[in-house]
């Protein structure tokens, strides 16, 4: 092998691995959550959702009454979600649910959350059309 056709091996060995293992790591996607509320409830109820990090930091949250049988009840977005996974809890005076999510896995969220009657609450979560 003359020293023109090594050099060249080496030059474009050197190309192929350029960028892997470079001691520089990914900034994790940013993950956005999107959710949704409705209400069948008789009566007005306070609903909450926090958002709470990695760290147990919470990083957003919403408080608000919903009146009953609300048609355009409130809705929550966060965008930017880098520190995850995430816990999301939402609560009224009657019921509890808390769910992980994680933007490495999803990377967005959307959650439709439904206020029954008795003020209990039923949810259902997917990642986005664009995701799956």
């Amino acid at each position: 092998m003359d020293r023109r056709a090594y050099l060249g091996g080496v030059a474009m060995a050197v190309t192929g691995l350029s960028g892997c293992g470079g001691g520089e790591s990914e900034a994790p996607a940013a993950g956005e959550i999107d959710v949704t509320f409705e209400t069948r409830a008789s009566r007005s109820y306070m609903v909450r959702l926090e958002l709470v990090d990695a760290d147990g930091d919470v990083v957003d949250e919403l408080e608000s009454e919903f009146p009953p049988d609300q048609d355009d009840a409130p809705s929550f977005f966060a965008s930017g979600l880098t520190n995850g996974p995430y816990t999301i809890t939402v609560s009224t005076d009657a019921d509890s649910q808390t769910l992980e999510w994680s933007p490495a896995d999803c990377n967005r969220f959307e959650l439709s959350v439904t206020l029954l009657p008795d003020g209990l609450l039923e949810y259902s979560g997917r990642c986005s059309a664009a995701d799956s």
